[in-house]
């Protein structure tokens, strides 16, 4: 497959549920407006030609069989254990897929306001269908990790173990917190800033990790490989409605790169040109009623800085515990790689490091969703550099010069078979093997109908501790009176 056909099928896979999302979130003409603009700009890129570089089709079907193995344990359509998060995430197909749309809590009388991008696509065929069929949902998953983990093994230099690796990185804070914590030494909150690793935000949040995954990804070829520094704004745009905490990652992101090849390099008179127009201004145009529909979210969620929120001496142990380590020990690493990484620079990571840092100061959301989700590309990019940086060494049979980048490397690689010994029980914890021998475990998926809608769910679960409100949007907001559908509700 040439890789500008992978950047195709994938700006394809994010930009599907932007139509639907378009066709039953707003009103005439705006939904008009915006299925054509995205109609327009898909074309666009679907006639942009062929590059020479491609990934042979045993690659392709290696990452399809990894994308086969990976969904079937990540919880996606019930075949193994799911995590918690799995509760609110199947009623929100439920409930996309079994009331109107836009999404309408009558109980409390508002819309929603939520990223439902990845939910839309199973529950629209489900709508069609008559029936939420839980192979929808895994197909649909199964492809946005092909995509993703397509390009994740094309930019680790084409490793099937390194594919297998970027899974299990994580942070060490969060192992140091966990232990404090068991060990009744203090007790750590929840809302603490700690790294994710990548199974984490697979296996917790598919709907934020997918799109983003695949974005990410294009973001370092397009800047990186094709030195194309115009056509990812229109990709990031797109991931607004799959997450919107990473999506203002990527756009700060975005900006470091921009402003250092457009404005500090003086590269700005290349702007001037009508490829400019559809390149950032149309899709940025495009974005604004999504925005508009954001920005109704309800008011109340827990938010500000680290320090507001408990004993300032306490705040700062969590927040050293959980990411200042962390953040040391991957700039001291990636530093080492510094004259060995010949794609990812690094004045890039340690800008990557420094953002990570400054997004750790602020609190969103009860559990902090703020930093847990905005970390994800980010997480992601470093990810990458390391594994490029590992395999580097080992071609050249070097290791990480001095005994602190031994030590180190060797302490990520602990950390990794950590986190890999937590999910061993998918082994055992699927559908397979309930099957096969009933009696050898406990699995069993969680249901989807439960309740009427995901907000009714959200506050039986977690009551008053404002987790449904976070899905609520504001009363009278601009979207619901200027850009929601025209019904008796407004």
């Amino acid at each position: 497959m040439k890789i500008t056909l992978l950047r195709k099928l994938s700006l394809t896979y994010i930009l599907i549920p932007n139509l639907l999302f378009s066709f039953g979130w707003f009103r005439q003409p705006y939904s008009g407006i915006l299925i054509a603009g995205f109609i327009f700009l898909l074309i666009r890129e679907l006639k942009k030609k062929n590059e020479p570089d491609f990934l042979p089709a045993k690659d392709l079907f290696f990452t399809l069989l990894f994308a086969i193995v990976w969904t079937f344990f990540s919880g996606a359509g019930g075949l193994s254990d799911q995590k918690s998060d799995f509760f609110a995430h199947n009623a929100k197909f439920y409930d996309l897929y079994k009331n109107p749309w836009p999404t309408y809590f009558p109980e409390v009388g508002r819309y929603a306001c939520y990223y439902f991008g990845y939910y839309l696509v199973p529950s629209f065929l489900g709508k069609i269908t008559g029936d939420l069929s839980p192979s929808f949902i895994y197909f649909w998953s199964v492809l946005g990790y092909f995509l993703g983990f397509s390009w994740v093994y094309l930019l680790i230099g084409r490793k099937k173990v390194g594919l297998f690796a970027f899974l299990w990185f994580r942070g060490i804070g969060y192992v140091l917190c966990l232990a404090l914590q068991k060990s009744h030494i203090m007790n750590i909150p929840l809302y603490r800033p700690v790294i994710n690793g990548i199974v984490q935000q697979s296996s917790y949040a598919p709907n934020q990790f997918l799109g983003t995954l695949i974005v990410t990804c294009i973001l370092i070829h397009d800047v990186f490989v094709r030195k194309e520094f115009k056509e990812i704004w229109f990709p990031i745009t797109l991931v607004f409605i799959w997450s919107v905490f990473p999506s203002i990652s990527l756009s700060i992101i975005y900006l470091i790169v921009w402003v250092r090849h457009f404005i500090i390099k003086q590269n700005y008179m290349t702007l001037c040109n009508w490829s400019s127009l559809a390149s950032f201004i149309l899709p940025a145009i495009l974005l604004l009623p999504t925005l508009g529909y954001f920005l109704s979210a309800n008011q109340t969620t827990v938010k500000g800085l680290l320090w507001q929120f408990g004993d300032p001496f306490k705040i700062s142990f969590y927040h050293f515990t959980g990411i200042m380590i962390d953040l040391v020990v991957y700039f001291l690493l990636i530093r080492s790689l510094k004259h060995r990484e010949k794609l990812i620079p690094f004045w890039f990571t340690a800008s990557l490091l420094t953002t990570l840092f400054v997004f750790s100061l602020y609190r969103v959301g009860f559990h902090n969703d703020w930093f847990y989700r905005t970390q994800i590309p980010i997480f992601i990019i470093l990810v990458i550099v390391l594994i490029r940086g590992a395999y580097d060494c080992v071609e050249e049979k070097l290791l990480p010069a001095g005994w602190l980048n031994r030590s180190l490397s060797l302490l990520i690689v602990i950390m990794m078979f950590i986190q890999l010994s937590a999910y061993v029980h998918l082994l055992r914890d699927n559908i397979i093997v309930k099957t096969l021998f009933p009696s050898a475990t406990s699995f069993k998926p969680m249901p989807y109908d439960r309740f009427p809608n995901v907000y009714l769910l959200m506050k039986k679960m977690y009551q008053d501790r404002g987790d449904a409100e976070q899905y609520l949007g504001q009363k009278n907001s601009f979207y619901e009176l200027h850009l929601a559908p025209k019904t008796d509700k407004n």
